[in-house]
């Protein structure tokens, strides 16, 4: 859970209509509860919406900061893979593995029902041609889902792979390291590897995190790792 300590409020620059914004206007009546899903349709297009995915971590802790210290939490946000497995997100701190969730391409309502099962409120998918809302009535139930889908959210964006979409309506900035750091950790993983072979003890412990964490998220990296790298 570094991301608890790493990422500021102050270090992200946020305009909504080319006025200055901030985390409260992008993610309007925050609450507790909230749950940030991410859908990524190939490798790593999620960077291209990484600003975002990390203001909304931001906001996860500034909305209840007990979670930093005290009541120690990685933050409520999940990537939902569509049509295939398209990169380990866990340093971004999608962790534990549950919060990376695999879903077949061609099945809409099954996206839906992943994405509601997991209570997200604010949500993120590419921009892109609309489809066909019919199709997510094809379900076990015609109603159920879209009826807790419209209950749930109070946020939807649109992002591109490339950082950029058309006709955007937010922008988000950050000049500071720190909102790079996560996209050059995801992508160094066999530099990361590298370093727990030479000493465990070089890797961080944010929190409470324990050295049998660490075992477990290495073990978790170098399998996703060995897996990514015979597809290519």
């Amino acid at each position: 859970m570094h991301v608890a300590k790493q990422l500021k409020s102050e270090n992200l620059r946020i305009q909504i209509q080319d006025r200055d914004a901030v985390l409260d206007d992008l993610f309007p009546q925050s609450h507790k509860l909230d749950r940030f899903g991410c859908i990524i349709t190939e490798p790593y297009g999620s960077f291209g919406a990484s600003l975002l995915i990390q203001a909304a971590i931001v906001q996860f802790y500034e909305t209840h900061p007990q979670r930093r210290d005290t009541q120690p939490m990685y933050p409520e946000i999940y990537m939902f893979h569509v049509g295939g497995s398209f990169g380990d997100h866990s340093s971004f701190d999608f962790w534990p593995p549950r919060k990376e969730v695999q879903v077949d391409a061609a099945n809409p309502a099954a996206l839906l029902s992943a994405i509601v099962d997991k209570g997200i409120t604010r949500l993120a998918l590419p921009d892109g041609v609309e489809g066909d809302p019919e199709l997510l009535k094809d379900s076990i139930n015609s109603f159920a889902d879209l009826g807790s889908g419209r209950n749930l959210f109070e946020s939807c964006f649109a992002y591109n792979p490339s950082g950029q979409t058309g006709d955007a309506d937010v922008f988000l900035a950050s000049e500071h390291p720190s909102f790079e750091a996560n996209i050059r950790r995801t992508l160094e993983r066999e530099e990361l590897l590298e370093k727990y072979d030479e000493s465990p003890a070089l890797i961080g412990r944010p929190g409470p995190t324990s050295g049998l964490d660490v075992d477990r998220w290495i073990d978790t990296v170098r399998s996703e790792w060995m897996r990514w790298t015979a597809k290519q």
